[in-house]
């Protein structure tokens, strides 16, 4: 548990936790995630909430584990997540956390979508 530490970045060698299942990294002033996170296979868990990440680390589209990989990340900058990683079986994000998915504004999609069933009813 490294919560509230004020921590600006970890290093690549984060990798070399192998056995590592759970990272708590929450309320600290992460920026980014190093792309060797996904060469974390044993972890399952990972909160990131409450940092300053403007994204995700696309080495995730990568990640692959016989058990989902839960990460939760409200609270940061992410604008947006890429489909590969949203489609990645191995990993579970809840999209409510975040206002953009994939570059779509999910507010517009919605309103769209609405507008949508009411045109088809017509």
């Amino acid at each position: 548990n490294c919560c509230n530490n004020n921590i600006m970045s970890f290093p690549e060698s984060i990798s070399n936790l192998s056995s590592l299942r759970q990272l708590f990294c929450e309320s600290n002033e992460l920026s980014s995630l190093p792309d060797t996170v996904s060469n974390l296979t044993n972890l399952r868990y990972l909160n990131c909430q409450k940092n300053n990440l403007k994204s995700l680390p696309h080495s995730l589209s990568n990640f692959h584990t016989s058990n989902k990989l839960n990460i939760h990340c409200k609270k940061n900058q992410i604008t947006e997540i890429p489909l590969s990683i949203l489609n990645n079986p191995s990993i579970k994000i809840n999209k409510d956390e975040i206002s953009i998915i994939h570059g779509e504004n999910k507010k517009n999609k919605i309103h769209q979508e609405n507008n949508n069933k009411e045109i088809n009813k017509e």
